[in-house]
């Protein structure tokens, strides 16, 4: 049978922690609010038993890219693409399954700061990273906020980076220089 208080304690955990994202999307109307909850709830239950290096559950950094960017005033969808911008690469979850529940923008911004595997990058000189970017630039021609998504998840991971070995922080902290802090700049995002 089913342990009902750790059923309990779970959904409990789940509607605390709803209920203290709420408060970032106050700039939203209420009616946005139950797409963001129905989102909140699908990426939680996706990255469930995930970590991160910190040994935080993994959840925590959609959540806080998507906190940074309510907090700048975001809208419904880039939001919603926030808190689910990690499945696609790190769970079951697939652009269609988003498309279904979602629509197809926020299908869209989440291909736009979706990671390329291998088998998708073409030629014989391009690696994984030299062509994520060029997709990231561009899906922003049709859609600047899949840039701005990506500078705020590149954002956390860097306030996160001393669980990551030194080579690694070493290597996001020189991409981070050569290529997000000049997109940034470009974009006026200084502040950032």
């Amino acid at each position: 049978g089913i342990d009902l208080r750790l059923y309990e304690g779970v959904y409990f955990t789940l509607a605390m922690e709803w209920q203290q994202f709420l408060s970032s999307i106050g700039h939203l109307p209420v009616q946005s609010h139950a797409r963001i909850q129905k989102a909140f709830e699908l990426g939680k239950t996706l990255h469930e038993g995930q970590t991160r290096k910190s040994g935080e559950p993994y959840f925590v950094h959609p959540i806080a890219v998507a906190q940074k960017l309510a907090a700048n005033g975001a809208d419904e969808d880039t939001i919603i693409a926030a808190l689910l911008h990690d499945a696609v690469d790190d769970t079951p979850a697939t652009l269609e399954d988003v498309e279904r529940k979602f629509g197809p923008v926020v299908k869209k911004l989440i291909d736009g700061v979706t990671k390329l595997t291998a088998s998708e990058v073409s030629g014989p000189n391009l690696n994984e990273q030299t062509e994520t970017l060029r997709k990231i630039f561009r899906l922003m021609q049709e859609d600047p906020r899949i840039m701005v998504i990506k500078l705020f998840d590149r954002l956390h991971n860097m306030e996160t980076a001393e669980f990551l070995n030194r080579q690694k922080q070493l290597a996001l902290a020189l991409e981070t220089n050569d290529v997000y802090v000049k997109i940034a700049d470009r974009l006026c995002m200084q502040d950032l």
